[in-house]
């Protein structure tokens, strides 16, 4: 009869335990969702499934950071982004673009109607040994590397980790409208002292 008292207090002190434990783990939570991608088709890939998953009428937002810019590699990022582009204006999907200033980007303000973007260039290190580019949804991010040697992505989805990587974006664009400002008028200046000379 001993046994069965202590038998009896244990198995309500597991019974216990048991709802403490339950109460500790949160069977809502779940861990984002992670892709990775290789060689230039796969990333192309990883373009559209990354703009699928946008709302019709949403907004992007992209960093890119243009280093490592060939007429090769030029044109393969062109062929694999010319169907993301495609999918992106027949869903009417805007782009807010901050883009690390160069040369050979200074166009990309020229299209920036017709493509439903706002390009806004910043200061900072353009890095010619990579590509980066960089873009947030309401759902999910993806993030695309180029080195000489290497070419990734990386799609997160997750819709709490967009959120936050949305408001730093947000709080950035402000700072890139500022530089982009001062950027302007450098290049305001210099073409009209060419057009002087």
């Amino acid at each position: 009869s001993q046994h069965l008292l202590e038998f009896e207090h244990k198995k309500i002190l597991l019974d216990t335990l048991a709802i403490q434990m339950a109460e500790i783990t949160n069977t809502k939570a779940s861990l984002p969702k992670v892709f990775f991608y290789e060689k230039m088709e796969n990333v192309g890939k990883s373009y559209i499934e990354f703009i699928e998953q946008v709302e019709p009428g949403g907004t992007i937002y992209e960093y890119a950071s243009p280093g490592l810019i060939t007429k090769e590699f030029l044109n393969s990022i062109f062929n694999i982004t010319d169907e993301f582009i495609k999918i992106r204006l027949q869903k009417k999907i805007k782009c807010l673009l901050i883009s690390t200033y160069s040369s050979e980007v200074s166009h990309l303000k020229v299209a920036d109607q017709i493509l439903l973007r706002q390009t806004c260039f910043c200061g900072g290190q353009t890095n010619d040994s990579f590509f980066s580019d960089y873009l947030i949804s309401k759902q999910s991010t993806l993030h695309v590397l180029c080195s000489e040697n290497n070419l990734f992505s990386s799609l997160t989805v997750d819709q709490d980790m967009a959120s936050v990587q949305g408001d730093i974006f947000r709080l950035a664009w402000e700072q890139a409208k500022r530089d982009d400002e001062i950027i302007s008028s450098k290049l305001k200046g210099l073409t009209t002292d060419q057009n002087n000379n």
